[in-house]
């Protein structure tokens, strides 16, 4: 995972569009950080992360009733170092930056210079050893490596280049067409441009294997995305890249729903919606179902929300509001979506409410109102995390509050480490440090690790075992302690 918060991922994109305009610099902002996955607001320089790890962790307690501490084994209570800091490509005179993520125990690691030029590297995880150099490519922060699965991609303007995760090697190139989107998964990779023409390429070797044509422009793909079977998947590959657990789902510009096999691009599942698609009609498909956000970007129309089972069958009403704006939905939980919109003609941001809805049947679980504008970072075990410019809220399984910070600094943020455990950073511009806590899901306690200087900030990225980060040119490994 990874915090940076950087480049919007999808659905914030298109939630962007759906806000009041005092709001949507705001959401694009916030998203565009997200989805370059350069994930925390976390420096921390390789002397700093030795400090750390002598710290030890210290328990802070807020004004409520002692609550059961977790076991050793899920806590996390420290960090350790592992190896010795890697000098990576960049001037920081020259504004450097960086794109981090994560597959298994490696560490894919893109850092340069606007203008000037890109390095992909790869690093061990849990020998903090450097293993391969990709080379260099053109300095863009839009450009880095980006991992889906075993698959690994690196972005060079217009060309996604498949490498090889055990050399760096280019194994084939795809362009990355505008506006279109590409989904992995099942051994594949799925290109679909702007005008609808869906193309299967084994994400090994490059071979085509399959290529449709829309039915007719007029009713060609306006979003492609994959089908995931896991209880709580939230997507943060930036570019419109999309995962899947071996499905393609599609809506078409009339409003069909496709559901292919990835394999052979053969369609499955066809059901006619009512839906005519826009750009930030929302569009996810996990757990057997596709479900969609129609919506308008003016909150004095309707809204609603659709499902489309996988086994076929007809288009099935969600939730409705007569008026509002539909912010976002995403997954909550096993056989639950979550709703996140304004209702009514309240000014923007007045009226906002998140619902917890049985994808079964449409009933209405549980409804609360966030303390601030927020947007969702993501969900485990059905707890939600949110995020937004004013802090941060955590929210159990039923809709209560679990954890909740307030802060006008718009560099603390928090994000998942495992179903057990979120990372959070909160700044404190006056020692000029951030300070690197731990908090519980289960029950909002804190765990301090530590406080990391703001200077040369460069970001963070990390799995659930371990924590790398960039200060200045110096990255850092190191390993969750439990």
């Amino acid at each position: 995972m990874s915090i940076d918060l950087d480049e919007l991922f999808t659905e914030l994109g298109r939630q962007a569009d759906a806000l009041s305009l005092p709001e949507v610099s705001v959401a694009r902002r916030l998203g565009e950080r997200r989805r370059r996955r350069n994930r925390a607001v976390v420096a921390v320089a390789a002397a700093t992360l030795l400090v750390v790890a002598g710290l030890g962790a210290a328990t802070l307690r807020r004004d409520r009733a002692p609550e059961p501490i977790l076991p050793v084994s899920t806590s996390v209570r420290g960090l350790a170092p592992i190896g010795t800091p890697l000098t990576v490509f960049g001037s920081t005179g020259d504004g450097i930056f960086s794109n981090a993520v994560t597959a298994g125990d490696r560490l894919y690691f893109g850092s340069g210079n606007v203008g000037n030029s890109t390095e992909v590297i790869a690093v061990d995880g849990t020998t903090g050893a450097k293993l391969w150099s990709a080379g260099k490519i053109k300095g863009a922060e839009t450009n880095g490596p980006i991992a889906v699965g075993d698959t690994l991609l690196i972005a060079d303007g217009a060309t996604l280049s498949v490498r090889d995760p055990a050399t760096g090697a280019e194994r084939w190139t795809v362009p990355d067409a505008p506006n279109g989107d590409v989904v992995i998964g099942a051994g594949m990779l799925v290109r679909v441009n702007e005008a609808g023409l869906s193309e299967g390429y084994d994400a090994v070797t490059g071979r085509k294997v399959w290529s449709v044509p829309p039915a007719s422009p007029a009713d060609r793909p306006r979003h492609s995305v994959g089908m995931l079977t896991g209880p709580d998947p939230m997507e943060d590959y930036g570019r419109r890249i999309h995962a899947s657990d071996g499905q393609l789902a599609q809506i078409t510009l009339g409003g069909a729903v496709l559901l292919r096999d990835m394999r052979t691009g053969k369609v499955v599942t066809s059901v006619a919606t009512p839906v005519r698609p826009k750009v930030i009609t929302d569009f996810v498909a996990y757990q057997g179902t596709v479900v969609i956000g129609d919506k308008t970007d003016r909150s004095s129309e309707p809204f609603r929300v659709l499902a489309v089972d996988a086994a076929g069958g007809p288009a099935r009403t969600l939730y409705a509001a007569a008026s509002g704006t539909l912010r976002t939905v995403f997954a909550c939980g096993t056989g639950r979506l979550c709703v996140d919109a304004e209702e009514g003609a309240l000014p923007p941001g007045k009226n906002e409410s998140i619902k917890a809805i049985n994808m079964a049947d449409g009933r209405i679980l549980w409804s609360v109102r966030p303390t601030r504008f927020s947007f969702p970072l993501g969900s485990r075990r059905g707890r939600i995390l949110l995020g937004g410019t004013n802090g941060t809220t955590l929210l159990d399984a039923d809709g209560r509050t679990l954890y909740d910070h307030r802060s006008e600094y718009s560099g603390s943020g928090a994000e998942w480490i495992d179903d057990d455990n979120l990372l959070w950073v909160l700044k404190d511009p006056v020692k000029n440090v951030y300070q690197l806590l731990v908090i519980a899901a289960a029950d909002g306690r804190q765990t301090v690790l530590g406080e990391l200087p703001d200077k040369d900030f460069g970001g963070c990225t990390w799995t659930s075992e371990f924590l790398a980060c960039r200060s200045g040119t110096q990255l850092t490994v190191s390993r969750f302690v439990r």
